[in-house]
């Protein structure tokens, strides 16, 4: 049953996101940041000076109202976003959905033959994925992470196939996109996977090559200020629901401010015991 239901639910969801696109402007708003910063890049323009005029303008819930956020993701996914810049917007978004809602529909035949659910229960529980904040929040704003969390799965099952350079560059490719998901690789090098820690740092390193080459060396340095200060800005905000997020507003002293001192290390060390204990 896996299979026909994870279809059934991707077209209907697909189907929602077109309506809720019509309906709600802001939706969508993370790939208009991604076109837009790809189509800066192909003028030899700042891709980050809009996120950088945010951040210092300090009004972060602002973005909730934003048609278009600001671009905070390396350089790497605007280069590849650049071939949807030449589609009208609404084109654009419906292709990235269909991505979007083909990954999640993976993801939940995934879990089902991982978990070797077999009733009707079992699937309903794990059905409960669609249900969960940031993967809706994902969907309606167009972000990657999806197809992020999909390329980490294939990672984990391309290591448990003795597939290493191939899971690592699989690993490698998500961390020049989110950077954070690279904490991932602890795992790995905890379990001695050295193969697959040389792929990954080897197409880390052909990409941040590439990023160099293309947008240069200043925009790549400047990425580092925007994902420092996005980190820091949106740390405790409750659209937050990562697992920093969650543990931020634990020892965060009021809403909207990241723990500092004592707290601030109680956070990294609950954060770093995650990859230890998996």
């Amino acid at each position: 049953y896996a299979v026909p239901a994870a279809m059934l639910v991707a077209i209907g969801t697909f189907l929602v996101l077109q309506l809720l696109h019509r309906m709600v402007p802001g939706t969508g708003a993370d790939l208009r940041a991604v076109l837009r910063a790809a189509a800066t890049a192909e003028h030899g323009h700042d891709i980050y000076a809009p996120a950088l005029q945010f951040l210092d303008r300090g009004n972060l819930r602002q973005i909730l109202k934003m048609s278009t956020t600001p671009y905070v993701y390396p350089p790497p996914l605007a280069l590849l976003a650049r071939p949807l810049t030449a589609l009208p917007m609404h084109l654009a978004l419906a292709l990235w959905d269909a991505l979007n809602v083909s990954m999640l529909a993976i993801l939940f035949v995934n879990v089902i033959r991982l978990s070797k659910a077999r009733t009707l229960g079992e699937l309903f529980f794990v059905g409960l994925i669609y249900g969960f904040f940031p993967l809706n929040m994902g969907l309606g704003n167009g972000q990657i992470d999806l197809t992020i969390t999909v390329l980490c799965l294939a990672t984990y099952l391309l290591y448990r196939r003795d597939r290493l350079g191939t899971a690592g560059m699989v690993l490698g490719a998500i961390a020049l996109i989110k950077p954070t998901v690279g904490i991932i690789l602890l795992y790995f090098i905890l379990r001695r996977a050295w193969p697959l820690v040389r792929a990954f740092v080897g197409t880390a390193l052909a990409g941040i090559c590439l990023s160099l080459a293309t947008v240069g060396p200043a925009v790549v340095w400047e990425y580092r200020e925007v994902a420092m200060g996005w980190a820091n800005a949106f740390g405790v905000l409750p659209l937050n629901q990562s697992i920093h997020g969650q543990l931020g507003r634990l020892f965060a002293p009021s809403l909207d401010q990241e723990p500092t001192g004592l707290a601030a290390a109680l956070l990294f060390a609950c954060e770093g015991t995650f990859p230890i204990i998996a």
